[in-house]
């Protein structure tokens, strides 16, 4: 009986584990999309800022 109640037991909780696992890995990975869109616009924010510059000032 002891040996059915761990399998059982081992199971519940990898079947509670898997889905938390999964989720957190999705978080993560949206995460870092967001970051790394925010990144990207930084970027592109501090670019066009820098051909302004160089727009107004050719001999940079």
């Amino acid at each position: 009986f002891n040996e059915i109640y761990g399998v059982l037991k081992t199971a519940f909780i990898e079947l509670d584990i898997k889905p938390a696992e999964q989720r957190l890995k999705e978080l993560r990975d949206q995460k870092i999309a967001e970051m790394e869109e925010k990144a990207e616009s930084i970027v592109s924010m501090k670019l066009s800022r820098l051909s302004v510059c160089l727009n107004y000032n050719p001999h940079l």
